[in-house]
């Protein structure tokens, strides 16, 4: 089953200096996405101006993933944990909801645009290190690179959230598939592009959360960069439902 999350659906902060866009933010009375699809509790992104640099405090108790696409990003929390985020780097760190995280524009003269996931795993020590890594074109290019993973999987970032993060580069009409095991579930994130899940189309923004299904399977139409979140299966009320289960199977 695949439930549809469209760009436009996500709440949008817009700024002068700041675009900021959140996935499950409430739209509504009974909206079975406004807390997260499993233990993600948010998927973040961001534009920022030359020199802009927002606070904000966590609201979640676990983990942080930080990804640049382009750009980079200084960072500073406020137990004085300090670093910059590159175009094409990834950087895991602790949240609790009582640290600030500083996340501002590296550059005083470029634009830098960022994701961040937000992964609920409670109780995780606040001086736990953060880990960085950058990932080549090689690695992701055409096919699905695990950039985040409980046990370190092929030098990716070292996860305490029972959560595989991918992240794929497609040329238009390469396809990628990954496989769930049973219980597991997936959230698709397009960072840019236009590609096929299923009978979906889906374009820069969008989302989609995979259930019930042995493989994800999406497909270029032009070139296409995704996120792909494999975790445990979120427990019901299920989210809406928007196409038959085996859509996905391939």
């Amino acid at each position: 089953m695949i439930t549809i999350y469209r760009a436009d659906e996500r709440h949008h902060v817009h700024g002068r200096a700041h675009d900021h866009w959140r996935t499950f933010h409430p739209r509504g009375p009974g909206d079975p996405l406004a807390g997260g699809f499993g233990v993600l509790a948010a998927l973040d992104e961001d534009r920022l101006g030359p020199g802009e640099r927002p606070q904000r405090q966590s609201t979640v108790d676990g983990e942080l993933v930080t990804y640049v696409r382009a750009g980079a990003l200084a960072v500073l929390d406020s137990r004085g944990a300090s670093g910059a985020i590159h175009a094409g780097e990834f950087r895991r760190t602790v949240a609790h909801p009582d640290l600030r995280h500083g996340v501002g524009n590296a550059s005083r003269t470029e634009w830098a645009h960022a994701f961040q996931l937000s992964l609920a795993a409670p109780g995780l020590p606040s001086g736990l290190r953060a880990d960085q890594r950058g990932f080549a074109i090689a690695e992701h290019g055409g096919r699905l690179c695990v950039v985040a993973s409980p046990d370190g999987r092929g030098g990716s970032l070292r996860m305490h959230a029972d959560v595989v993060i991918l992240a794929a580069t497609l040329a238009p009409g390469q396809v990628v598939a990954h496989g769930l095991t049973p219980g597991r579930a997936a959230w698709v994130h397009v960072v840019r592009g236009d590609a096929a899940l299923g009978d979906f189309t889906l374009t820069d923004g969008d989302g989609a959360g995979v259930t019930d299904e042995r493989t994800v399977t999406v497909r270029a139409r032009a070139a296409t960069e995704i996120l792909v979140c494999d975790l445990i299966e979120p427990t019901p009320p299920r989210p809406r439902t928007r196409s038959r289960p085996g859509s996905l199977a391939g």
